[in-house]
């Protein structure tokens, strides 16, 4: 297992995304940042996204992501 410092600074770095995610307006880049912090998680907690992407799915892909960093131990 990764050390808990790594895993803390991973969670930081993938709520950061997140909310930059929900700050764009533009729907492509929203795609990127969502495919960005999906494969920053673990393998076992990542989502399976979907060939076509609308804007529901980012907005449910962003809160489920945020409950998988919420399940990840940081101490």
């Amino acid at each position: 297992m990764r050390p808990p410092f790594f895993m803390q600074e991973l969670v930081e770095s993938v709520r950061r995304l997140v909310s930059e995610c929900r700050n764009d307006n533009d729907i492509d880049r929203q795609v990127s940042i969502l495919i960005r912090a999906n494969a920053m998680l673990p393998e076992s907690m990542q989502l399976k996204i979907p060939s076509l992407i609308t804007a529901d799915y980012i907005r449910k892909a962003l809160s489920d992501i945020e409950e998988q960093i919420e399940a990840i131990p940081t101490t």
